[in-house]
């Protein structure tokens, strides 16, 4: 069935049991064909815009709205733009339940943590307890800091591969770097970051 099961579980405590199953059934009748394309382009979306997002979350938010907005009928409606605009809707979703749960405080599900919160705690070593915070803070940063966090760290480029790519010059892009890393907790204001390719 299409969609995380924890978000399912707190749809099921915020509509009652009644709705919330009737969304997971409208979920289930997506085709599969869609669905496949939905969590491609949510990858491919993610790694462009440079978000930490857990996937499978984002894509679960898509997918709500591909049946919110009745489209199944009309499949020839559901271009791979059409898909890319509710992506972009389902990040701001997924922004915005992040800094709420921040403000309200409320705890990480240390049994089922996002998949997001699961990268800055076991790549970076960020405490659960601070990784919502964490991924927040850098998922507000500027597109350009995002991105060459998002190549260095995510996908394992070295710097000279990313000067190549146009991401910036040396200086900036280890600026850069640096402004990620800090925006995660991750280095002091006077230390250096330390890229692949720069050890």
């Amino acid at each position: 069935m299409p969609g995380r099961p924890d978000i399912l579980r707190a749809e099921h405590g915020l509509l009652g049991p009644e709705k919330a199953e009737a969304l997971a059934q409208a979920l289930s009748s997506i085709p599969k064909d869609i669905e496949r394309d939905v969590r491609e382009r949510v990858g491919m979306r993610l790694r462009v815009r440079a978000f930490l997002f857990d996937p499978e979350r984002i894509a679960h938010w898509t997918l709500v709205q591909i049946v919110g907005e009745s489209v199944l009928d009309s499949p020839d409606l559901v271009t791979g733009a059409w898909i890319d605009e509710r992506i972009d809707i389902a990040i701001r979703i997924a922004q915005r339940e992040d800094l709420e749960a921040e403000e309200a405080g409320t705890p990480i599900d240390e049994d089922d943590p996002d998949g997001a919160y699961l990268f800055v705690l076991d790549s970076l070593g960020v405490p659960l307890a601070n990784a919502r915070a964490s991924v927040c803070a850098f998922n507000a940063l500027e597109l350009a800091i995002r991105k060459v966090f998002v190549e260095i760290a995510v996908v394992g480029k070295p710097v000279a591969e990313c000067v190549e790519d146009g991401l910036g010059s040396k200086p900036e892009i280890l600026d850069s770097l640096r402004q990620a890393l800090r925006s995660l907790g991750m280095m002091k204001a006077s230390e250096p970051p330390v890229a692949k390719g720069e050890e």
